[in-house]
């Protein structure tokens, strides 16, 4: 058993007169021409994230083939092509260590005080409540729009309030990799 639709009849299926009507119809055209823009507008951005990712792909796939086994330059082009991405101001790359600690791999556009701080102490602990020990414990992306009223900020953690007030840093996108075998 089949259910009828109640699809609008098809050009072939009006009367002239009805067809005349609906084609001449100005709200109609200025609806169909104001949809058709958004929809080409959208496609147009796809478009434009598409081939935005595929650059940065590309990008690091020929720096990971001219590296002859180095990470660090590996690590630099996929943290600059994901800061441009992000349109973030700055971006850090940090490994797991696994046993709760994050080593800084990488750094790109950093203010001036974070980059001492990632210098002087390449290896952090940071705990359960900052955003770095939630993303870590749940694997999972973790976008944070305003950091000074995060949990982390708010219960005072230190690292999460020096982060704020030493970069001015509102956003945080957090994106753990991990392993197959993770």
């Amino acid at each position: 058993m089949t259910k009828r639709s109640k699809k609008r009849p098809s050009a072939a299926a009006l009367e002239p007169s009805q067809l005349r009507a609906q084609r001449s119809h100005p709200q109609t055209q200025q609806k169909s021409v104001a949809v058709l823009e958004r929809e080409l507008e959208e496609a147009r951005r796809q478009l434009s994230e598409a081939l935005d990712q595929q650059t940065a792909t590309s990008e690091v796939l020929r720096v990971i083939s001219s590296s002859q086994g180095k990470l660090q330059p590996v690590f630099e082009a996929m943290l600059a092509n994901a800061t441009r991405l992000c349109e973030a101001s700055f971006g850090a790359l940090l490994l797991h260590e696994g046993d709760g600690a994050y080593r800084l791999a990488a750094l790109h556009n950093a203010p001036p005080a974070y980059v001492e701080v990632q210098r002087r102490k390449p290896v952090a602990r940071p705990g359960l409540l900052t955003p770095h020990g939630r993303a870590g414990a749940t694997k999972q992306l973790l976008h944070i729009a305003d950091l000074a009223e995060d949990i982390a900020y708010k219960a005072r953690d230190p690292l999460t309030v020096w982060f704020v007030k030493a970069t001015g840093a509102r956003t945080l996108k957090w994106c753990r990799c991990l392993k197959k075998t993770s």
